[in-house]
């Protein structure tokens, strides 16, 4: 078990209030709508926490994902209630520690998990994560960095995980994301990449919030024409120096919801290699600001 919940919150009160939003919502009921159970929080808890704390309950099997989606208002969760009270308990007493120390609570993860995105008709196997929870979860974790590295985007990719950029800005984490072909010249060919970043810039631009994210482009062109030779391929999500996603799934529809897509998830040490990688990626990247 982890205390994430507890390092969120740091106050008791706030916590049990939590476990009495859970059992609100599930009161005479089996299985519960994301939107409800965020409808309970909105008003225990701060707007970027609720996402979070879902998110959280479900790691710790507290609640069970009967039906998955890339946004989380759409998600259909069942409930361990005996693991519910098990994990309140104790998030409420780490909560009591922290809130009188201060104390920051380090639990360590296994080095690596299987992530993947199965088609519609498979059901959910034992021991593998969804790409779309643990890209969220990554993001929701990360602190001071992220990395988000993605050839293609679309409308789809950037709805699940827009709230969860939006949140970590607010706790003043700078965003780098890579994405390939983002000119004007690449219009024809990559349109929803362009204008899935291109929003995403103008919605942190609305909040205020551009100086912590930064789009760049990564792609070969022909010196005389600007014509894409090649580009990027890696999908890769990074958070901070110890958190790591890489897989298949591009930040699109199919990727993240219809096709089969298969990763790892890191953590440890085994990330600073890859955070070299990216770092390597981005200082050969140009910078992207097509429509703003």
């Amino acid at each position: 078990m982890t205390y994430a919940l507890a390092q969120y919150l740091a106050e008791p009160t706030i916590v049990e209030s939590v476990r009495q939003a859970i059992t609100i919502a599930y009161k005479n009921k089996d299985i519960v709508r994301g939107s409800d159970i965020l409808a309970e929080l909105d008003p225990i808890v701060p707007k970027v926490l609720k996402r979070a704390i879902v998110m959280i309950l479900k790691d710790e099997s507290v609640l069970r994902t009967e039906k998955s989606s890339p946004e989380i208002e759409e998600c259909l969760f069942s409930i361990d209630l005996g693991a519910m009270e098990v994990f309140f308990q104790k998030q409420t007493s780490a909560a009591a520690v922290i809130k009188e120390t201060n104390l920051k609570i380090v639990v360590k993860q296994e080095p690596i998990g299987i992530v993947a995105t199965f088609p519609d008709d498979w059901t959910r196997i034992s021991g593998v994560d969804p790409t779309d929870e643990t890209i969220r979860r990554i993001i929701i974790r990360a602190r001071k960095d992220l990395w988000i590295v993605s050839p293609y985007f679309d409308d789809f990719g950037k709805r699940a995980i827009e709230d969860s950029l939006v949140g970590a800005a607010s706790k003043h984490v700078h965003i780098k994301v890579i994405g390939r072909e983002l000119s004007q010249s690449d219009l024809s060919d990559n349109r929803n990449s362009i204008l899935a970043l291109t929003n995403l810039e103008q919605r942190f631009r609305k909040l205020k919030l551009t100086e912590y994210l930064e789009i760049r482009e990564f792609t070969s062109r022909e010196p005389q024409t600007g014509q894409a030779l090649s580009g990027l391929h890696s999908k890769i999500v990074i958070g901070d120096s110890n958190n790591c996603y890489i897989g298949s799934a591009n930040l699109t529809r199919g990727s993240l919801s219809r096709n089969f897509e298969l990763g790892v998830e890191l953590h440890g040490d085994v990330v600073k290699p890859v955070i070299l990688i990216a770092e390597r990626i981005w200082n050969e990247s140009v910078g992207f600001s097509l429509f703003n």
